[in-house]
């Protein structure tokens, strides 16, 4: 009898842990916002400059298009705007390119982030 008395306590401290573990594990997922994936899709740009751009974007942008990086950007003429790419400037690198896509991933609760690479 005493053996099942200290095993309840050990149950129930385990379906307590587990519980906190699979809780604490849901709020990740949100920590990473836009899509399942933790890279950037690769894409070639058209021209010689890094680009990164985002499909179908819900959130917020926030100051990610004031990068420095950021040489002109251009927006779809939809509202709310389903498509936005900014080209890089020809000093960027690929650094540059992942620090955008990294702002905009934090503001962003869905959307398709591309990062496109210049043609060598």
């Amino acid at each position: 009898m005493n053996s099942h008395r200290l095993r309840l306590p050990a149950v129930l401290l385990t379906m307590v842990a587990a519980s906190l573990v699979v809780a604490t594990l849901g709020g990740c997922g949100n920590a990473l916002p836009v899509g399942d994936n933790s890279e950037f899709s690769r894409k070639a740009a058209t021209g010689d400059a890094w680009q990164v751009g985002v499909q179908l974007p819900v959130g917020d942008v926030g100051d990610c298009g004031d990068d420095v990086a950021i040489a002109d950007g251009i927006m779809s003429a939809d509202a709310p705007s389903s498509r936005y790419l900014w080209t890089l400037t020809s000093e960027s690198d690929e650094t540059d390119a992942e620090r955008i896509a990294g702002c905009l991933k934090l503001g962003l609760t869905d959307g398709t982030i591309t990062i496109y690479e210049p043609a060598e």
